[in-house]
């Protein structure tokens, strides 16, 4: 059976969700109808309250995944919310007539929410990236907001389910971390973080896939004017040709095949259904029964 492109509400995640954002189903994936704001007194409440949650976000690079990689696709499904990161997926479903929310990225609002943080006393934890790097990330948030109360960081660089893990969750729950960013690029932080979060003791977990880098400037954010013409993956493709080549020249390509095939499908079944509701009169013309 096609993916479904049909607007629909999803389930919501799991017990620990406290927020009821309904959902648009599009190619199979569930994604939040949420603006940043909506995401931010998300994170702050759940914070505040010492819940557990999980913010995801999706791509074109994302769809593509959860259709081969079941257990991202179940990290999805489960995460709290999941938030529309990439304007390909924007345009795609709006021309599929899928209403999402606000196409938006952690670099645009995440600063509003360390801020936020430090004026609410809440933690922050960074896991990802190399050693060096995420320590520079932690310094240059509690550098830029005063008050930003720092619980600590750790490389993403250790084994998911061995001894390194394990003493990675014992340092985020003796540190009473209350938001906890990672960095470690998909598919593998949003599967940590759906295998992992049952382990916290509190914690609201948020995916951020490169933000790090481009927080300290290591990396050159993509023009907004470029972003807006669906071109981000042309520039990054740009900057990392080696790395992002077959994502991107196989990846786009795929993408588009199956909303091609989807709407097709859909098509055909609306008129199968349409033909079969209509009843021949007398000189042979079809009419509605």
């Amino acid at each position: 059976m096609p993916p479904t492109l049909v607007e629909q509400r999803a389930p919501l995640a799991g017990q620990r969700a406290v927020a009821e954002f309904e959902r648009a189903v599009f190619l199979g994936v569930g994604i939040s109808r949420v603006d940043r704001a909506d995401v931010i007194r998300f994170v702050i409440e759940s914070g505040k309250h010492r819940r557990k949650a999980v913010i995801d976000n999706v791509n074109v690079h994302a769809i593509n995944l959860a259709r081969t990689n079941a257990r991202f696709a179940a990290a999805l499904d489960e995460a709290d919310v999941v938030f529309c990161d990439g304007y390909g997926v924007k345009v795609a479903a709006k021309l599929a007539g899928v209403h999402l929310g606000e196409r938006m990225t952690p670099p645009d609002w995440i600063d509003t929410l360390f801020a936020t943080c430090a004026r609410e006393r809440l933690s922050l934890f960074f896991l990802g990236d190399e050693e060096p790097v995420v320590a520079a990330v932690a310094a240059e948030v509690a550098r830029r907001h005063r008050g930003a109360r720092i619980a600590g960081w750790h490389h993403g660089f250790f084994d998911l389910e061995g001894e390194g893990n394990r003493r990675v969750l014992e340092m985020i729950n003796a540190a009473a971390a209350d938001i906890i960013v990672t960095g470690m690029g998909m598919p593998r932080q949003e599967i940590w973080a759906h295998d992992n979060v049952g382990a916290l003791d509190r914690g609201v977990i948020i995916a951020a896939g490169g933000l790090f880098r481009m927080y300290l400037g290591l990396v050159r954010r993509c023009p907004r004017w470029l972003s807006r013409l669906c071109l981000e993956w042309a520039w990054r493709l740009a900057q990392e040709p080696r790395r992002l080549f077959a994502r991107y020249a196989f990846g786009n390509a795929a993408f588009l095949a199956r909303i091609v095939v989807s709407m097709a499908a859909l098509s055909l079944r609306s008129l199968t259904e349409r033909s079969r509701d209509l009843q021949p009169s007398r000189d042979g013309r079809l009419l509605p029964p």
